[in-house]
C-alpha cells in the first residue's frame, strides 16, 4: 500500500512494508515547484517487479521534478547504487539506515543517518561522513561492527545531486 499526502510544498509518498507486483501507483501530475518525497522508513521488502513499477512511475513524471528519498533501508540503497535508471535526474537522499551486526550473538541493528548531520555529499565543498564504526549490542553488550562494505554502500552519496534548500 502507498499513501499520498501534501506536506507544505512537498508531495510525500509513504511506502508501507512491501513493494511488489501488486503495488499500484497513482497517475499524479505534481507541480514543478513540488518535491516528491519518498518515505521509505517502513519499507521492508522490495521485489524486482515492485522496483520496476517504481522506476516506470518515476520515468512517467516530468524529468524536471526533484525527488527526495527518506529513511532508506539497505534494499533502497542497493537499488540507488546498482539499478541503472532507478535514480531520477534530480534526487537526494535525506536519510538512510546504517546497518550493524554483532558477531557474538548475531543481533542486527540499524541506525538512521541524516543528511547535514551525519553526512554531506562528496560533490560539495567540505564533504564529510560521520557515522559510528561500532555500537554496543543492546542484547549482549559486545561491540557491533558495520555490516556492509562502506565504499560500495555509500556510492549513492557520490552520484546524487544537491537539493535546493
Amino acid at each position: 500500500m502507498i499513501e499520498y499526502k501534501n506536506e507544505g510544498e512537498d508531495l510525500v509518498i509513504t511506502f508501507n512494508r512491501r513493494l511488489d507486483e501488486t503495488v499500484q501507483f497513482q497517475d499524479l501530475k505534481p507541480r514543478l515547484s513540488q518535491r516528491i518525497l519518498f518515505d521509505c522508513h517502513q519499507l521492508e521488502i522490495i521485489t524486482s517487479a515492485g522496483l520496476q513499477k517504481w522506476i516506470l512511475w518515476i520515468r512517467g513524471r516530468d524529468p524536471r521534478l526533484q525527488y527526495v528519498f527518506r529513511g532508506c533501508h539497505s534494499r533502497v540503497v542497493e537499488a540507488l547504487n546498482q539499478v541503472r535508471g532507478f535514480a531520477p535526474q534530480d534526487w537526494v537522499v535525506e536519510s538512510f539506515y546504517w546497518p550493524f551486526h554483532c558477531s557474538a550473538c548475531g543481533h542486527e541493528e540499524e541506525i538512521l543517518l541524516e543528511r547535514g548531520k551525519h553526512y554531506i555529499e562528496a560533490g560539495r565543498e567540505n564533504a564529510r561522513f560521520l557515522a559510528p564504526d561500532m555500537l554496543n549490542c543492546p542484547k549482549c553488550r559486545e561491540p557491533m561492527e558495520v555490516a556492509i562494505l562502506e565504499s560500495q554502500y555509500l556510492q549513492f552519496l557520490h552520484a546524487q545531486k544537491t537539493t535546493k534548500e
